[in-house]
Formats: C-alpha cells, structure tokens, sequence
C-alpha cells in the first residue's frame, strides 16, 4: 500500500456507488474495519467500512480482482502512508487564467484521545488551517477517533454523514494542507 482500488460502496444511507479510491491503509474501531485512502471521486480523504464493500474490489494497475477481506489478512497491522494527491487546478477552463477558490474550512473533531494528545492534534489541525469543533453537528467533516473512542458519538457522526477517521489519515490530511495555508497567508488573505 498504497494502492489505487475500484469497488462498489453502499453509504450509510443504503446509496451505492462506484469509487476509484488510493487505499493508504486499514484501520479498526468497535470491531469494525475500514479502508482509509484518497476517494478520486470525491477528490477528498475518505473512510470506508469494509462490510459496505459490495463484491470484490479491482486494482487499478494490474486489473486483478482482490478480496477486501483477503486485503486485510495480507496487510501489517495500520500504519502510515504517504500520499499526496495532485494539486486542484483552479484555472478557468474557457480562458486558463486562475481564480481564487475559497473554500469553506474544513471542519474536525478529536475523541477518544488522552488529554494531551488532544491538544497536539488540536493544534495541529490549526496550524493546517482547519477549524476545531467540540461537538458532532451536519456541517462537520471528520470526526477523528482515538483508541477510546465512544461507539454514540461515532454512531451520531456516521448517521449524519460525517467522515469518521482515525489519528492516521488525520495526519495525511493535515500534511497536504500546510503548503495552501502558507500560499494564502503570503497572498494577503486571511488564515483559517
């Protein structure tokens, strides 16, 4: 890993869809598994439970089908891997000059984490630009969980869409975002 898969995905609200997703990584919480990777659909970091994978997933380079399940068995427990995705173009595409794209805050929650531990990731997600949340609403975007994380807000959070993460993807997202803060900052905009 990682590793470019495709596979049909049922939501938590019984939609399925086709996902071209860069699987970073597994991740468990309350007996649970889940992919962790880069959705190239949705152009965004994405959770997904491996039990709403319908059907064998194919990989992308060698058109080979793979079983998740079989994936998992194959796989050292999580750990973290790098990847950056490309970088959005934000030129027009009639005329190819560029425009500013400001996009609204990504929104983050931290549970089930030690005291300090919070705090370092808090902080983290801050100097990235992220706005922290201290409860579980529609408009957040992910909530990360820590080894201690409670199965009513992580219930909560998947019944209203929200994208439940671990520590790990949480990391590979901040590490994309420096470089854009930095650019706004220098630009004169506001930070975030």
């Amino acid at each position: 890993m990682p590793r470019e898969f495709l596979f049909s995905y049922t939501d938590h609200e019984g939609q399925s869809s086709r996902r071209r997703v860069r699987v970073m990584g597994i991740a468990s919480n309350d007996g649970r598994q889940y992919l962790d990777g880069y959705c190239l659909d949705r152009n965004a970091m994405r959770t997904f439970r491996v039990d709403r994978i319908q059907g064998e997933m194919t990989d992308a380079e060698t058109g080979e089908l793979v079983n998740v399940y079989r994936l998992l068995a194959g796989t050292d427990k999580r750990r973290h891997m790098d990847y950056t995705p490309a970088k959005p173009d934000f030129s027009s595409p009639e005329t190819g000059e560029e425009f500013d794209a400001e996009e609204p805050p990504i929104t983050v929650l931290f549970t089930g984490f030690a005291k300090a531990r919070k705090a370092e990731l808090e902080a983290a997600a801050e100097a990235a630009g992220l706005e922290v949340r201290s409860t579980v609403s529609k408009s957040l975007d992910y909530l990360v969980c820590g080894p201690k994380a409670g199965p009513a807000k992580v219930t909560k959070a998947e019944g209203l869409g929200v994208e439940v993460i671990d520590e790990y993807v949480f990391e590979a997202i901040t590490e994309q975002r420096p470089e854009r803060h930095h650019q706004r900052q220098q630009a004169g905009s506001p930070p975030r």
